[in-house]
């Protein structure tokens, strides 16, 4: 991340720079990101609603640091926030994506896809649950979002110190089984 970061710090085309941050600040699919348009982000309420045909709208809040991004994006008088270069829709974003990934040192299996991947296993390694992660996802189901969310050492470590403080009883307390 901190590669990736750095490239997109210092890459040339803004433009391609936003669209990669705005995945990584949302978890948004690519598609997703390539249909987004203004109307659909409220910056004074800090929510961005998604259409998909894959999945139900939703409407998801926006953090600080995307805010930031998005604020900081010229808006042209295409409806699109990333527009493609006739101002109509981008069709693709390939290439951009392999030069960024190339440029930042990531390896080669590493798809546009994982930084979705890489939202959820952050949250849920930082102990977020799954079921909001699940929601900033916009997943239909708990299942699809463990898929998504690989847990960390440190995570699960994390998890069996607090069983092991919660389950050890402190001098004259009483721990009942739950039935």
């Amino acid at each position: 991340m901190r590669r990736l970061t750095e490239t997109l710090d210092s890459w040339p085309c803004k433009q391609s720079a936003d669209f990669v941050r705005i995945a990584m600040l949302t978890g948004m699919r690519k598609s997703e990101v390539l249909k987004l348009t203004w109307d659909r982000i409220d910056l004074g309420r800090k929510t961005l609603t998604i259409f998909d045909p894959k999945t139900k709208s939703a409407t998801i809040p926006l953090s600080d640091a995307l805010c930031s991004v998005l604020s900081n994006i010229k808006q042209t008088s295409s409806p699109f926030v990333i527009p493609g270069p006739d101002g109509g829709i981008k069709k693709t974003f390939r290439h951009p994506w392999y030069a960024i990934r190339r440029t930042a040192n990531l390896p080669p299996k590493i798809r546009f896809h994982g930084l979705r991947h890489n939202f959820a296993s952050w949250l849920v390694s930082h102990g977020e649950s799954l079921f909001a992660v699940s929601k900033a996802l916009n997943h239909k189901t708990l299942t699809t979002t463990d898929r998504y969310a690989h847990l960390g050492d440190i995570a699960l470590r994390q998890t069996v110190q607090k069983a092991g403080e919660l389950l050890t009883p402190k001098q004259g307390q009483v721990l009942k089984i739950v039935k």
